[in-house]
C-alpha cells in the first residue's frame, strides 16, 4: 500500500464515523447527567476543580466543555460537539493499532463494527465524559503496545503514553482501571517484568506526582463507597455479562452470532494453537478485554461497579477481538472475507443513528408549561434541578452561579425541588403541578405523591417514557 492511501484510510474513516453518528446529534432532549457536566462547565476553572472535587467526577471534561462552552453557548448541538470529536478521533487510534500489530482488514472491520455501534453512538450523543475517556484509552493502549513490542521512536512512545495516562486518570477514576492493566500485565510476564521493571517504576513516580493534587479525593471517594456501597445494583451472574455483550452488540441476534464466533476462536485455539507460540499483542488484547471484565465483575458483589458505562475502556477491545477472530476462524482467504462482511452487515443493518438517550426532558417540561397557568405551583424531585432549568429557562440555566442561586430563582417562580414533602408548605395553593422524575427511588418514602391525593383534587395524569409522569392537582370542592 501506498503511503498515500495509506495516510487517506484512517482519514476517510475518521470523517466517515463523524458524518454517521453526527446526523442526529442534537436529536435527543439533554438529560440525565448532561446538565450537571453542562452548568459546571460554565463556572470557573477553579470553582470546577474545587466543586467537582466533592463529588464523583475528575475535572478534565468539564474544564475542556467550559471553554467550549465559552466559544460556542450551550446549545444540545453545541455541547455534544466536543463528544462527537473524540469518539471520531477513537477510530483513528483504533485502525492505527489494529493496522500496526494485526493487518489492514482487522483494521477496517473493527474501525466499521465502532462506527456502527449504538453503545458507541450513545456516547458520542452525549454531554459527558465517556467519549473523551474512550478515546483516550485507545491511545492508551496504542502507546503502550509500541512501547513493549519495541517499536520505533521509543522514548516519544513513553513520554506521550505518560501524558495521556495522567489525562486518562484525570477524566474518569476508571483510568485507574487503565493503568492497572499495563502494570499487571508486565508484572505477569517475566520477560516484559526484568526489561521494564525500572521504566515502569519510575512512570509510576512520574504519574504519583502529577496526581497528587487529587489523592484526597479518590481516595475519599474510595473510602465511602467501600463503606456506603454505590447506587449500582450487584451483577445477577452471567446475565450481567451477557447483558453487556448485547449492549456493545446492537441487537440480541448480533450478540449471540458475536458469542458465537469468539467461543469458535477460542475453540479453534484450545485444538490446534495451544502449544504454539501467542504473539505478546495477541495475550494482551486478550487480556486487555477479560481481565477487567472479570476483575470488575467479581468485586461488584462487594462494591457494585458493573455498569455498562464504566465498561467503555473494554469496549474498543471487544470490537477489535471480533474482527479478529473472523480473520483467525478460517484458514480460507474467502471465507475470511465473507464472515467478516457479514459481521460488518449485522452491525450496520442494527444501527440507529437516531438511538433514543431515554430522556425525553424537553417534552416533558413543554407538557408541565402546558400545564401551568397563573396561580400554578410545580412540584418536582431536588436532583432534577438542573435538568428542569435547563429547558424551563435556559438564560436562568446560564446566569446562575451555584445550585443554590437556581433553587431560589425558581422558587421565585413558584417551582420548588424537595426530597420530601414535609420540606414545603402547600396548603393553600391552589392548582399544582407535580413531576414525578423517578422521585421514588431518588428519595424513598418521600410522600408527596400521596399527600398530594390525599389533600387535592387529581385531574390529569400524563406519562412520558418510562420515568416521567406529570400529576396535576387542584383543591377539593366542597
Amino acid at each position: 500500500m501506498n503511503k498515500l492511501k495509506e495516510a487517506l484510510i484512517p482519514i476517510a474513516l475518521v470523517l466517515f464515523s463523524f458524518i454517521v453518528k453526527g446526523a442526529y446529534l442534537s436529536f435527543n432532549s439533554i438529560g440525565g447527567d448532561e446538565p450537571f457536566s453542562i452548568f459546571y462547565a460554565q463556572l470557573n476553572v477553579d470553582s470546577i476543580i474545587g466543586l467537582l472535587s466533592l463529588g464523583n467526577n475528575p475535572p478534565l471534561y468539564e474544564i475542556i466543555l467550559h471553554f467550549w462552552i465559552d466559544l460556542f453557548g450551550v446549545s444540545p448541538f453545541s455541547v455534544r460537539f466536543p463528544s462527537l470529536i473524540f469518539s471520531s478521533l477513537t477510530v483513528f487510534f483504533i485502525y492505527k493499532l489494529t493496522k500496526n500489530f494485526f493487518n489492514l482488514k482487522v483494521a477496517i472491520v473493527t474501525c466499521l463494527i465502532f462506527i456502527f455501534s449504538n453503545y458507541q453512538t450513545v456516547f458520542a450523543h452525549e454531554a459527558r465524559v465517556y467519549a473523551l475517556f474512550g478515546m483516550l484509552t485507545t491511545a492508551s493502549m496504542f502507546f503502550y503496545l509500541n512501547i513493549i513490542t519495541e517499536q520505533k521512536k521509543q522514548m516519544r512512545n513513553l513520554i506521550i503514553l505518560l501524558l495521556v495516562n495522567v489525562l486518562l486518570i484525570y477524566s474518569h477514576y476508571f483510568g485507574f482501571f487503565i493503568l492497572f492493566i499495563q502494570f499487571v500485565f508486565i508484572i505477569v510476564n517475566k520477560s516484559l517484568r526484568v526489561k521494564y521493571w525500572k521504566s515502569l517504576l519510575i512512570c509510576s513516580v512520574v504519574i504519583a506526582f502529577f496526581y497528587l493534587p487529587n489523592v484526597n479525593v479518590i481516595m475519599n471517594r474510595f473510602l465511602e463507597s467501600s463503606t456506603n456501597g454505590t447506587w449500582v445494583s450487584p451483577p445477577e451472574g452471567i446475565k450481567s455479562i451477557y447483558n453487556l455483550i448485547r449492549i456493545f452488540s446492537n441487537a440480541p441476534v448480533v450478540a449471540s452470532i458475536v458469542i458465537l464466533l469468539l467461543i469458535s476462536a477460542m475453540v479453534k485455539y484450545l485444538v490446534k494453537g495451544v502449544g504454539q507460540k501467542v504473539t505478546l499483542v495477541n495475550k494482551f488484547v486478550v487480556f486487555w478485554f477479560v481481565f477487567p471484565l472479570m476483575f470488575t465483575f467479581f468485586i461488584s458483589y462487594w462494591i457494585p461497579m458493573f455498569l455498562d458505562r464504566y465498561l467503555i475502556f473494554i469496549s474498543s477491545v471487544f470490537y477489535m477481538l471480533i474482527a479478529i477472530s473472523c480473520d483467525y476462524l478460517f484458514n480460507s482467504k474467502k471465507l475470511r472475507y465473507a464472515i467478516s462482511t457479514i459481521v460488518c452487515v449485522l452491525f450496520i443493518f442494527s444501527t440507529q443513528p437516531n438511538i433514543s438517550n431515554k430522556r425525553n426532558v424537553k417534552e416533558t417540561i413543554e407538557k408541565v408549561n402546558e400545564l401551568s397557568r397563573e396561580n400554578t405551583s410545580v412540584i418536582y424531585p431536588y436532583n432534577f434541578i438542573l435538568n428542569y432549568a435547563y429547558y424551563y429557562d435556559i438564560e436562568m440555566f446560564k446566569g446562575a452561579d451555584s445550585e443554590n442561586d437556581l433553587v431560589k430563582r425558581l422558587k421565585d417562580q413558584n417551582i420548588y425541588g424537595i426530597t420530601n414533602i414535609s420540606e414545603i408548605n402547600y396548603q393553600g395553593w391552589d392548582h399544582i403541578v407535580y413531576l414525578d422524575a423517578a422521585t421514588s427511588f431518588l428519595y424513598p418514602n418521600n410522600g408527596i405523591l400521596e399527600k398530594l391525593n390525599k389533600d387535592y383534587t387529581l385531574i390529569s395524569h400524563s406519562k412520558i417514557y418510562e420515568v416521567f409522569n406529570i400529576y396535576e392537582f387542584a383543591v377539593k370542592k366542597n
